[in-house]
């Protein structure tokens, strides 16, 4: 069975450059046509069809003026806790071995199609608007952007709202509370199924980057895991240090 590693990380996004707006050095342009669209909505048309609604409601509960929010799309581009949208990146393969010009490229993009086109059925509350493979660079990868919606309940705010970990703990993944360990569990979940769709099509999911080359998904997990519980129980040892240092000073100051 063919092999192959998986590679995905949540992106910084240029939708111009996803699009082919504006072309950069390392885009082959006589390929640009090969590239695969999957999808490309309004992010402004977008914004209007999933909040619009819940703002005008928000609007109309404010008693004082300075509280209304004039549009729902900018208010999120200046907010500390979330994104405008946000974007992920996957790719079967590298350079040496899934190149665009290698027989399994064409193999790769397919696979990467069917696992774009039913994103949004696994994940009803990331709404992908654009979605891009790229066929025009060295290697097959996914572009796929989305906008998170959640409508959990909350005393104050809008009914519906943009909010990634709001999104995923609405499909049950919990986390700790952390957005970004719920993230990276979300991510590894989406990994496991581009897994799956790899190995039907008679590829399987390798990380070369271990030594033990034929570890499971279930292994690999364990591992990261086990990788956070000593970093996690070593920063506790610094700080039960700390406070002995503390304990001892405070000792001798009664002294």
């Amino acid at each position: 069975m063919i092999e192959r590693s998986l590679s995905t990380r949540i992106d910084r996004s240029d939708l111009n450059h996803n699009n082919r707006s504006i072309v950069t050095k390392n885009v082959k342009q006589d390929r640009i046509n090969d590239d695969i669209i999957i999808c490309q909505r309004s992010l402004k048309r977008l914004y209007h069809d999933l909040f619009d609604e819940a703002l005008q409601e928000y609007n109309n509960r404010q008693t004082r003026k300075d509280r209304r929010i004039q549009n729902y799309r900018e208010y999120i581009r200046h907010s500390r806790q979330e994104k405008e949208f946000h974007e992920v990146l996957f790719q079967i393969g590298n350079m040496k071995d899934t190149d665009v010009d290698s027989d399994l490229s064409k193999e790769a993009s397919a696979i990467l199609e069917e696992f774009a086109r039913s994103f949004e059925e696994r994940n009803p509350h990331l709404k992908v608007f654009n979605a891009v493979i790229h066929m025009d660079e060295e290697t097959p990868h996914l572009h796929l952007d989305f906008v998170p919606v959640t409508d959990e309940a909350r005393k104050n705010g809008m009914r519906v709202r943009n909010s990634l970990t709001g999104a995923l703990r609405q499909q049950s993944f919990a986390g700790t509370g952390n957005g970004h360990i719920i993230t990276i569990d979300w991510l590894e979940h989406e990994k496991e199924f581009l897994g799956q769709i790899m190995l039907e099509h008679g590829i399987k999911w390798v990380d070369f980057d271990i030594h033990e080359k034929h570890r499971t998904v279930s292994h690999y997990k364990a591992k990261k895991l086990s990788e956070e519980i000593k970093q996690k129980t070593a920063q506790l040892d610094e700080v039960q240090q700390e406070l002995d240092k503390a304990s001892k000073k405070n000792k001798a100051d009664r002294k």
